[in-house]
C-alpha cells in the first residue's frame, strides 16, 4: 500500500483510489496563517468594522454602545433628567401629595421616624447628677469699677470674661468698664467638675492681678481671691459655691453646720 497526499492534504491510498476520494466529500482546507478566521460577513455592511457585530435589527443611533431597554430613564410619557441612568421608582423622593420633600433622591425615612433631640449638642457636659440643670458653681462679684456691685454666676464649664458687643458674647460682661476689648476674651475661669477644683486662664488682651501680683497662664484660685484688670479700675472678688464642703455631685460634706 502506497500513501499519498492531495494538494489539499488528505493521505489515501493511490493503489485503491485513483484520486483523492475526500475531497469531493468535505470543504478544502484553507490556510489562514494561523489567525483565527471570522464567521462569513462578519464586520461588513455595518458601523462595527471588525467589533463584535450586535444581533441583527439592534439599533445604531447611540453609536454602538449598549442600548438600554425602552423607557429607561425616562418617565412616562416624557424625557426625564436622569441622563440615561438608573431610574429611581415612582415617587421616590416625593411626598404624599406628589410634591418635592427635600430629600433628594435619597432614601425616605419611615413616616414616623423623628431625628432626636439632644440639648446638650456642642456643649462640654459637667460631671454632675442628671437632676441638677447648668448649675452655678460660684461667683464672682465686682469689688471695684464701673460695675461695682454686681454679681456673675460660674457654670460647671468654662466661664468666658470680657466686654461684649456685636458679634462678641461672653459669660461674664464687664458692659460698663469702656477700657475692655469688645473684640477678645480678658480671661476665663474653669471649674473642673472630677478635681472639685477652679482654674484661672488669662487672655491676650490685658495684663491681669491676682492677690496683687502678675498672674500666670493658668493659676489655681481659692476662696476669696481678687482678681484685677490691668488696664481698667474693676476689681473682681471669687466667691466659690463648690469646695472642701460641698459640690454637686455628692451634695454637701458633714451635715449641716451648728
Amino acid at each position: 500500500m502506497a500513501m499519498k497526499q492531495c494538494p489539499n492534504g488528505h493521505f489515501y491510498d493511490d493503489e485503491m483510489n485513483a484520486a483523492c476520494p475526500y475531497c469531493g466529500k468535505e470543504q478544502p482546507i484553507i490556510n489562514f496563517g494561523g489567525a483565527t478566521q471570522a464567521p462569513s460577513g462578519w464586520g461588513s455592511g455595518g458601523s462595527n468594522g471588525a467589533q463584535t457585530q450586535g444581533p441583527r435589527g439592534w439599533p445604531r443611533p447611540d453609536g454602538g454602545a449598549t442600548q438600554a431597554p425602552d423607557g429607561w430613564g425616562q418617565p412616562q410619557g416624557g424625557t426625564g433628567g436622569y441622563g440615561g441612568k438608573t431610574q429611581p421608582p415612582s415617587g421616590w423622593g416625593t411626598n404624599q401629595a406628589g410634591g418635592a420633600d427635600g430629600y433628594g433622591g435619597k432614601t425616605r425615612p419611615p413616616s414616623d421616624w423623628k431625628a432626636p433631640k439632644r440639648a446638650d449638642e456642642g456643649k462640654t457636659m459637667p460631671i454632675i447628677h442628671k437632676d441638677v440643670q447648668d448649675p452655678d458653681v460660684g461667683w464672682l462679684v465686682c469689688i471695684g469699677g464701673p460695675d461695682k456691685g454686681r454679681t456673675y454666676p460660674l457654670k460647671a464649664k468654662g466661664n468666658t470674661i470680657g466686654r461684649a458687643g456685636s458679634g462678641h458674647k461672653f459669660d461674664i460682661s464687664l458692659d460698663k468698664d469702656m477700657n475692655i476689648s469688645r473684640d477678645t476674651t480678658v480671661a476665663s475661669i474653669g471649674y473642673d467638675a472630677r478635681r472639685n477644683s477652679f482654674v484661672f486662664i488669662c487672655g491676650e488682651s490685658s495684663i491681669l492681678y491676682l492677690n496683687g501680683a502678675v498672674a500666670g497662664s493658668r493659676s489655681p484660685l481659692a476662696p476669696f481671691d481678687v482678681i484685677e484688670i490691668g488696664n481698667s479700675e474693676t476689681v473682681l472678688l471669687f466667691v466659690p459655691l463648690c469646695g472642701d464642703r460641698f459640690d454637686w455631685l455628692n451634695g454637701l460634706k458633714g451635715g449641716a453646720a451648728r
